[in-house]
């Protein structure tokens, strides 16, 4: 990763307000009146951004990790020679706040 890479990303992370507004151009649904706590040390999930939809009033803390694609199929690659990926949406609702170091991911869908 370039420097200068380092240093946009730095850039974007550096309050909620940016960080949010980054997620939406990628194309995350996000509502009103949500804040990432830490933005630079939550881990997104880009690679399918459509499936990402955060409510209103949502709190996001440090360390959260927010996933719509997993690897859970690959302990079938033994069975069946390859690997299986799956993705899926990820709805967070209204009202949510997401404690330290969680990791929610697909398939929640507005069970959070």
């Amino acid at each position: 990763m370039s420097m200068l890479t380092r240093l946009k990303n730095l850039y974007i992370k550096s309050n909620s307000d940016r960080f949010i507004k980054h997620l939406r151009s990628k194309g995350v649904v996000i509502g009103n009146n949500v804040r990432f706590i830490s933005p630079r040390s939550n881990v997104i999930d880009l690679t399918r951004p459509h499936l990402l939809t955060i409510g209103d009033n949502v709190r996001i803390t440090p360390g959260v990790v927010l996933l719509t694609h997993g690897y859970e199929w690959f302990v079938l690659q033994n069975f069946y020679g390859r690997k299986y990926g799956s993705a899926s949406e990820l709805k967070i609702g209204n009202n949510v706040f997401i404690g330290m170091n969680a990791y929610p991911f697909k398939r929640c869908n507005g069970r959070l």
